[in-house]
């Protein structure tokens, strides 16, 4: 998976991880950091995310497809894979908290 990919989904993750402490239900925000964490982290501060529904919900929606994407390259190794497989569960599991 391109590095890019993997760092932008973390990224994205870790901006409701730490930002989302109102717009959404408690469990997003820590979904989102178990998904951060499998992913090995990130290596600067995220972006500030507007704390409304609307932002949360289109950057954890904007995550999965780059995990999803992901998925698909051959180049993985037995940890990464696991890495990806956690995180998307992680990530899936926070926008079904966000979708009820």
């Amino acid at each position: 998976m391109p590095a890019e990919h993997w760092n932008h989904a973390a990224t994205l993750l870790a901006a409701v991880a730490i930002h989302a402490d109102r717009g959404c239900d408690a469990e997003v925000p820590i979904r989102c950091a178990g998904a951060v964490a499998a992913l090995g982290g990130i290596d600067s501060p995220p972006p500030s995310l507007p704390d409304s529904e609307a932002a949360i919900w289109s950057s954890v929606e904007a995550a999965i497809a780059l995990l999803d994407e992901a998925a698909f390259d051959d180049g993985l190794t037995e940890p990464e894979l696991d890495a990806l497989v956690e995180a998307r569960a992680q990530a899936r599991r926070a926008w079904r908290v966000l979708a009820r």
